[in-house]
């Protein structure tokens, strides 16, 4: 980019001289010469006048993420966690099985039942808090469903992340453990991967094996017999203790095991096309957030959580200048959003966050500069500095061309948003002019005549 041409430069520095003599306080930066270097951008370094930057404030709410769906997600989440910031966090899983083999002719008889076993793999290990001895303690329930689990397909409304569904009065099994999420398992000669494995009422195996059967000698008739499971976690006792735990749900190592008769074994399994619900209960009570029904004000943070949580809503406005002046084209516009490294501390951020635009009505569409579908515009990760970068630059040329007053856009989690857990903490728009303020970020230069 070259520099401002000596003339405008000498305007500038006067000017600047002046108010520094005045006192008054400066709420929007003036044109000048970025400071952090961006890299170089074609359409503005070859511009013979120079290029120019105006850093906009921007006004910015964390709102309740109302819905979304939260069945057949890519990982099943179980566990509670009590963060300082966000309060406490549950998630709880719902799923059904299909048969794993049928028994036509029928199972025979049934003198006892050695044992039941639930058994659900770790992902990766993969889990977000603390699953060390003292502050991983999960406390979790299981209880057999009362209300099955159709599949819904794409384009429905699906299961949304605060489903309610109805059990069965009792308590299959409760568990209180430390997860083992590196430690595989061995049986016999057979190797398993981590997992979590929940010993369940004798009874519960009785009822399954003798309560139905005909239901063994078809996959159909038996989950219309068997609705499926809840596993239930308890809230976190304590700030800072306890994780959200992730699991491969459809996995050959995800079934319901039972031990009869000292030599048999009856397993049910969780597939593809089977349906899981992760279930998310947030509890803002013991949070910092300053909740306001549905939104939180973003004067000194705000914030982003998955989950049924947070998301972003930002109103930008270009300033009268570069909005009704003809002479004035816009070459590159972004938006920053720096992430308020004291309060997010070591917690892992998202690789990267989307970016829509939401319409007078409230639906929200995509922008000219998004890159295809899902057609959120991407704003990744600057892992050193800390922050996320949205170009919007095709949009705001359309805003100056219509001479729109302003726009309101949607941040969000792009992908995956009932299968992941890393909130954000970011600056506040009171910091503004700081470069820890968040701002759209205007490049532009005078077209000559």
């Amino acid at each position: 980019m070259q520099d401002i041409p000596s003339t405008e430069r000498k305007v500038l520095s006067r000017l600047k001289f002046w108010v520094f003599l005045s006192g008054v306080p400066i709420f929007f930066a003036t044109c000048r010469k970025p400071s952090d270097k961006l890299g170089p951008d074609p359409g503005v370094a070859d511009n013979p006048v120079g290029a120019l930057f105006e850093d906009v404030p921007l006004y910015v709410v964390s709102v309740r993420d109302t819905y979304f769906r939260s069945d057949r997600s890519l990982y099943g989440i179980i566990g509670s966690r009590w963060d300082p910031i966000f309060g406490i966090t549950t998630s709880s899983l719902y799923t059904n099985f299909r048969l794993n083999q049928v028994f036509t002719g029928g199972i025979g008889p049934v003198d006892h039942i050695d044992s039941v076993i639930l058994s659900l793999p770790y992902a990766g290990p993969r889990f977000y808090g603390d699953v060390t001895k003292y502050r991983g303690l999960q406390v979790v329930r299981v209880y057999e469903l009362a209300d099955s689990l159709p599949f819904k397909p794409q384009g429905t409304r699906g299961y949304p992340y605060d489903t309610v569904l109805n059990v069965k009065p009792g308590i299959l099994g409760e568990f209180t453990f430390v997860p083992r999420v590196y430690d595989s398992l061995t049986f016999g000669s057979q190797k398993e991967p981590p997992q979590l494995r929940i010993r369940l009422a004798n009874s519960f195996g009785m009822h399954l094996l003798t309560g139905n059967p005909a239901a063994l000698a078809d996959d159909k008739l038996f989950r219309d017999f068997f609705k499926g499971l809840y596993i239930q976690a308890s809230p976190a006792q304590a700030n800072g203790f306890g994780a959200l735990l992730f699991l491969n749900v459809p996995s050959p190592h995800s079934y319901l095991r039972i031990y009869f008769n000292d030599t048999s074994v009856f397993e049910l399994g969780i597939r593809e096309s089977n349906v899981w619900v992760n279930q998310f209960l947030n509890q803002y009570q013991y949070s910092q957030i300053p909740v306001q029904g549905d939104s939180a004000a973003g004067h000194v943070n705000f914030f982003m959580q998955p989950h049924g949580g947070w998301r972003l809503k930002i109103r930008a406005s270009l300033p009268a200048f570069l909005l009704n002046n003809p002479a004035v084209a816009i070459n590159k516009a972004e938006i920053i959003l720096p992430v308020d490294q004291a309060k997010q501390g070591t917690k892992p951020l998202p690789s990267v966050l989307g970016l829509l635009k939401m319409n007078e009505d409230g639906s929200l569409s995509s922008l000219p500069d998004a890159p295809g579908s899902p057609g959120y515009v991407p704003g990744l990760l600057d892992d050193k500095k800390k922050r996320y970068i949205f170009t919007i630059t095709n949009h705001m040329i359309e805003v100056k061309r219509e001479g729109l007053a302003h726009t309101t856009f949607v941040v969000d989690y792009p992908e995956f948003k009932a299968s992941r857990a890393e909130t954000v903490v970011f600056t506040g728009y009171g910091l503004f002019p700081s470069p820890e303020a968040p701002r759209m970020r205007v490049f532009y230069s005078y077209i000559q005549q």
